[in-house]
């Protein structure tokens, strides 16, 4: 089996150890920003990267090659993955666009943001011979410990849903997430790729917990301490993701009833709840408690700035540059496709949007000036329910 993992960053460096260390997988690395220095990084220790792992234990992996061409390394790959956030998938997919064959499964990780409609617009025709699946989630809390030789693994989730396009191929690609990582990672089917665009994750979880924090701040004043995010976490809060929450059951319920496509989109709680083991979480009760009591969760701090006098909130963190336009945006603009009202998302959206001098939303429309800067379908030309599937 071959795979490609595209990029450098904190997952790559995890997938090179887990997926290096498998029998009879071959593994490659496309890399576009440091891929000289990750090739040269490598070739220090034979091409062999270590994961320490959370119970003390560590995996090693090797690389087959490194490469910035990605006629080198895409054609005839079984499996190419991207573990990037939302923003980095447009270089990747027009990178290797024209080396991918109809046997390749491309996988996206996580699965949300709208990347599928990028996708189509960037392979035109093509698409339509391509397999395309994203992710429920990243299994990793990771960060890199020495760049090319090791990275430290916090956390692991062990199961991944795999949802596709064509949905048929759901169970392929979540066979092939199996195989690559084998004895730390296993995929499940989870039909349409709308299941996975849709879930109540960071578009839910982050700018909720920043409104409630700041919508009220007057832009001048700073403030004594930063907060823990999680473990601070407040009612407010979690009343706003419990309507955020509710807006997308009500997006996936109007896509039901225009496709029949039968998605099964996850409430927040029980979905976070079953991503982590139960003594990791000290009382999953309630999602106020998830949060205050997930040891995952301990010491992350609030994006914020320091400043004389106190902290200001940091309006420039991926809280706002990626939830709202590759997140709640996307959670939009479907809900405008299939005609469902969106009271939480959109009273998210009007507030970022002016922090942000965006403009997302117009006198009450998803219309606004800045919709093209999202992954939102109408940012890719696609207006017909049709065309979300």
């Amino acid at each position: 089996m071959k795979v490609v993992v595209c990029g450098e960053g904190n997952a790559v460096h995890v997938m090179m150890a887990q997926i290096g260390s498998v029998p009879d997988v071959q593994l490659s690395v496309f890399g576009m920003l440091q891929g000289e220095h990750l090739k040269a990084e490598l070739a220090k220790n034979s091409n062999q990267v270590v994961c320490h792992n959370p119970d003390g234990s560590s995996t090693t992996g090797t690389v087959k090659e490194v490469s910035l061409d990605p006629a080198h390394v895409i054609p005839g790959a079984d499996l190419v993955l991207i573990p990037l956030p939302v923003f980095a998938h447009r270089p990747f997919l027009e990178a290797i666009r024209d080396h991918v064959s109809p046997a390749t499964a491309i996988g996206l990780l996580p699965g949300q943001g709208g990347s599928q409609w990028l996708a189509k617009k960037i392979f035109g025709d093509k698409f339509r011979d391509v397999t395309l699946f994203g992710t429920d989630k990243l299994p990793y809390n990771a960060r890199i410990e020495e760049f090319g030789k090791s990275v430290r693994l916090f956390g692991l989730k062990t199961e991944l849903g795999c949802a596709s396009i064509p949905k048929d191929k759901d169970a392929h690609c979540a066979q092939l997430i199996s195989k690559a990582l084998a004895g730390f990672v296993t995929g499940k089917p989870k039909g349409e790729m709308l299941h996975v665009t849709l879930m109540p994750v960071n578009q839910c979880i982050h700018p909720s917990r920043m409104y409630s924090l700041f919508h009220d701040w007057d832009g001048k004043t700073p403030y004594e301490n930063n907060p823990l995010f999680y473990e601070e976490m407040s009612e407010e809060a979690v009343k706003i993701m419990q309507g955020v929450d509710d807006d997308i059951q009500n997006v996936a319920a109007g896509v039901d009833r225009a496709l029949g496509a039968s998605l099964e989109v996850p409430r927040i709680h029980p979905m976070l709840v079953s991503w982590y083991d139960s003594d990791l979480i000290g009382d999953a009760s309630s999602l106020l408690s998830y949060f205050r009591t997930n040891k995952g969760y301990a010491g992350i701090g609030t994006p914020m700035v320091q400043v004389d006098g106190g902290w200001f909130p940091d309006y420039k963190s991926r809280y706002f540059s990626e939830d709202i336009p590759f997140g709640l945006c996307v959670t939009r603009g479907v809900a405008t496709m299939v005609g469902v009202a969106t009271p939480t998302v959109d009273m998210l959206i009007l507030w970022a949007q002016n922090i942000m001098q965006k403009e997302y939303l117009k006198d009450g429309e998803f219309c606004g000036k800045d919709v093209g800067e999202t992954f939102a379908p109408q940012a890719f030309g696609f207006h017909d329910v049709q065309e979300l599937l």
